[in-house]
């Protein structure tokens, strides 16, 4: 156990090294000011695993007596607050069951609140299988938010096969303040 610690205190040193590498070696093209201030503002304010806030907090007992079967059709719903409310209440049970169908609702591109709360859920409720799309959804091109919210949840899963697709998302400069923060 002490080795592990170890070992993850030396790839925190490391990652840290790196960021302050990334963050004074820029050669990149600018970008346009509007998002830059977004990207920046996303990443302060959403930059820690531990303060993102979409989904419920860890911890928190479940106080809804609906089933698990009740809340996955749920995430299928029409309206946002269902939608989350469901995910939330998944992630507070940390229903294992439910990883496939919260896997298929975060890949859906209609909304990106509703994949970046089925992302967090993901996170809280630890399951390994998440692993896999959550690293997809890391890199996701097309969808900025989802890639932060997914980094994060990365963070949340605490596993360590996370690790070399977080330091990936730093060398290559994507959500740098948010990987950092989850390893």
């Amino acid at each position: 156990m002490a080795q592990l610690k170890k070992k993850y205190f030396l790839v925190t040193i490391g990652v840290l090294f790196l960021g302050v590498a990334v963050f004074t070696n820029r050669d990149e093209q600018p970008l346009d000011l509007h998002s830059h201030i977004q990207q920046h503002v996303l990443e302060a304010e959403y930059g820690s695993a531990t303060t993102f806030h979409f989904a419920s907090q860890p911890g928190i007992v479940s106080t809804s007596t609906e089933s698990s079967t009740s809340l996955v059709g749920k995430l299928q719903a029409n309206q946002a607050d269902v939608r989350w409310f469901a995910a939330g209440e998944l992630a507070k049970r940390k229903d294992k069951r439910a990883v496939e169908y919260i896997i298929k609702a975060m890949r859906d591109p209609t909304d990106t609140i509703r994949v970046c709360v089925m992302a967090q859920a993901l996170g809280r409720i630890k399951d390994p299988r998440a692993l896999g799309p959550l690293s997809a959804a890391a890199f996701d091109s097309t969808n900025r938010d989802l890639r932060l919210c997914a980094i994060q949840s990365l963070g949340m899963l605490g596993d360590p096969r996370a690790v070399p697709k977080l330091i990936e998302a730093l060398e290559t400069r994507n959500m740098t303040i948010a990987a950092a923060s989850a390893l």
